[in-house]
């Protein structure tokens, strides 16, 4: 199990004592996280109907938050599937390095319910068609997303230091292909997401 110091001090070297990490408790902060990105898109996506239809022009107060909310709780999910897999609770946020430490079966199986999610899901699917329409198609390839959403945790907390243009996305497909390919190996774990709208149920192997 993954060890994270603690702010105990060992009384024989004076050094913080490592504490275990539980990768279950890591997958319940994900799940809150998660629900949370999940309330402030339904106050984001009213907000934009609301735009909409009265022809107004403004920024909306919720894409950001949104956005940083769903990256760490993509964090939280990607250093849970490594806290399975090679005992070891990794440090940092940025997603694109995380998802580097995942092992190549691993990273196969997320890129696939990714891409099942985009095949099956009718608001996905729907969304997706809309949005090349007006953007190239290469903005939802698995790695182009990893990589704009990398480091959002990090720099759009403080969007107003920001320079116009720095790539940006909001890595939710991510996140719930993540969580799914964590519940295949732990089914268990379930009952822990209920509070999640609920998902199309993830292709067997």
């Amino acid at each position: 199990m993954g060890k994270k110091q603690s702010g105990r001090q060992n009384k024989a070297t004076g050094k913080p004592t490592p504490v275990p990490i539980n990768p279950q408790a890591v997958f319940r902060a994900a799940v809150c996280y998660e629900y949370t990105a999940c309330i402030i898109r339904v106050h984001t996506n009213a907000i934009f109907v609301q735009m909409s239809r009265s022809n107004v022009g403004a920024d909306v107060p919720t894409v950001f938050p949104q956005a940083v909310t769903s990256a760490f709780a993509t964090e939280l999910y990607l250093k849970c599937f490594i806290l399975l897999e090679k005992k070891t609770h990794p440090r940092g946020h940025n997603l694109c390095e995380l998802f580097g430490e995942v092992s190549a079966a691993g990273q196969k199986r997320i890129r696939e319910l990714y891409d099942h999610l985009y095949a099956t899901n009718p608001i996905l699917k729907e969304m997706k068609t809309f949005m090349c329409s007006h953007m190239p198609a290469a903005q939802f390839d698995f790695d182009n997303l990893l990589q704009d959403a990398s480091r959002v945790f990090e720099r759009f907390r403080y969007f107003y230091e920001l320079a116009q243009g720095e790539p940006f996305a909001d890595p939710e497909v991510i996140r719930v292909a993540t969580r799914y390919a964590i519940l295949e190996l732990r089914p268990a774990w379930h009952p822990l997401a209920m509070c999640l709208r609920p998902q199309p149920t993830s292709p067997t192997r």
